[in-house]
């Protein structure tokens, strides 16, 4: 109950309650506290804290021969894991796969879910394909579930809605952010992700910019803890922005993502938006920084997609504070306008 409604003590009861599982030493009730556990720690934005619990939870329940909660527990453990390891995971998903068949009706959330998380893989691997595949059963095996189940799957109406075309794309994300607006009520953090979620695909900056900006300061607001999400929707403003000319408004965004900088927050987001924070403020040593989440970024023809998207970020921004500083340089000496023209075009948003 504590994990649905989003509280913040959740994962330390959690863990008061496998601690008092393992004391008994009952081990189908321990499988079923550890995958309590990390479940809460998932749903708070603690992504690497939930992969211990939920790994052994996995591990666990298959020797007590608690099929679902097996299912369920590997299911979560997919997305609770790094990027870095999903191909491990998608080789290692069959075993799991042929045990949800076997389960059927009885295990509908756990397979929901592994289909759910492992279209987040294939996608992340740019097969858009086999994300769709996976994420098209997800969500038919979503709708036939009601209650608490329902909204754990919210995030696949979401998912499948990233590879349908504009009009589906559209009917999926109303669809879902109904769904919990009327299930959990429009501040709930479920809700608000997924509202921020359909407001990525605006299309225009200005319209997105609107539609984003209220659900993040909301998000912020009401929910300081999310430091994950509210980073990635903070920092995505920020750049949006900037394209749009607003200064003050992506100050003050990405000023937010820098402040929240910690552990489970995107580290290249928290870097990148200090970058950006140093060239509106005019410092000469703005385009070093960009170059430094270059190399630490260090793209290859192998690098996922969405990775490129902050290297893309830093390569236009390192040009442009580079030429902002040599041009500050010419100005100190002939502040004319054929300079001052030049900083007016390396300042000036890309359209």
């Amino acid at each position: 109950v504590r994990t649905a409604a989003a509280a913040a003590d959740a994962p330390a009861l959690a863990a008061r309650a496998v601690a008092q599982a393992r004391q008994l030493g009952y081990r189908p009730l321990l499988a079923r506290a550890l995958l309590a556990e990390g479940r809460a720690r998932f749903a708070l934005d603690q992504r690497a804290a939930a992969v211990a619990p939920l790994e052994e939870a996995t591990d666990l329940a298959l020797v007590v021969g608690d099929d679902v909660t097996a299912l369920e527990a590997y299911a979560r453990e997919v997305l609770a894991r790094p990027v870095s390891e999903h191909e491990a995971l998608r080789a290692g998903a069959r075993p799991m796969l042929g045990l949800a068949a076997r389960l059927g009706p009885a295990g509908r959330l756990g397979t929901a879910l592994l289909h759910n998380h492992l279209g987040v893989v294939e996608f992340s691997a740019g097969r858009r394909e086999a994300a769709r595949v996976a994420w098209s059963t997800a969500l038919a095996l979503a709708r036939q579930l009601d209650g608490p189940d329902v909204l754990e799957l919210a995030w696949v109406w979401s998912n499948l809605a990233r590879v349908s075309d504009d009009a589906t794309r559209a009917a999926l994300l109303a669809e879902v952010v109904a769904l919990t607006k009327g299930r959990l009520g429009a501040d709930h953090p479920q809700t608000l992700y997924l509202a921020i979620d359909a407001a990525f695909w605006t299309g225009e900056v200005g319209a997105t910019r609107a539609a984003m900006a209220p659900l993040c300061d909301r998000l912020a607001e009401l929910h300081p803890t999310r430091a994950a999400t509210i980073v990635e929707c903070s920092y995505e403003l920020g750049v949006l922005d900037l394209a749009d000319g607003d200064a003050d408004a992506a100050s003050r965004h990405l000023a937010r993502v820098v402040g929240l900088a910690q552990a489970d927050v995107d580290a290249d987001s928290v870097r990148l938006a200090a970058a950006f924070l140093a060239a509106l403020d005019g410092q000469p040593g703005a385009a070093d920084l960009f170059r430094a989440v270059l190399r630490g970024l260090a793209v290859t023809d192998a690098t996922p997609w969405f990775q490129l998207l902050p290297a893309a970020d830093a390569e236009r921004a390192a040009a442009r504070a580079r030429a902002h500083a040599l041009l500050v340089r010419a100005a100190a000496v002939s502040p004319g306008p054929v300079v001052q023209r030049r900083l007016a075009w390396a300042d000036a948003p890309a359209r």
